[in-house]
């Protein structure tokens, strides 16, 4: 599941709730490690589907720690490009990984590559 974000003043706010309200989660639902969110405009038409192939890749992932509130933050998603960043809470605070951009020049985002970006956007944020 992912949701798109409003304006700037209010995205910071509400992905800082997110991370600390663990992504809204109902009493009889366990907590997912990532929700995944999309900035306005960051979609490009027909990408939703590559947006939650990424986000359940990244849920799907084993050594993601309970609780940890994990959120991908989608900059810009198209056939082609991915920018996206991981942001996440820890008993200091939040934290806001660095934005990592993906392109594919002989061929198109697919299922195929979302471990591939899901394991870079890991390696190059390091929020475990």
């Amino acid at each position: 599941m992912h949701w798109s974000l409003p304006p700037f003043p209010i995205r910071c706010a509400l992905i800082a709730l997110l991370s600390l309200a663990g992504a809204g989660a109902g009493a009889s639902e366990s907590v997912r490690p990532v929700t995944c969110v999309a900035l306005p405009d960051g979609l490009s038409p027909g990408s939703e589907p590559h947006l939650n192939g990424i986000c359940a890749t990244l849920n799907a992932r084993s050594d993601l720690p309970q609780g940890l509130n994990l959120v991908l933050v989608v900059e810009v998603l198209t056939d082609t490009h991915v920018t996206a960043h991981l942001h996440w809470q820890t008993p200091d605070g939040p934290v806001q990984g660095p934005s990592v951009s993906f392109g594919f020049l002989d061929t198109s985002l697919s299922q195929d590559k979302y471990e591939f970006v899901v394991n870079n956007l890991i390696r190059a944020t390091n929020p475990l």
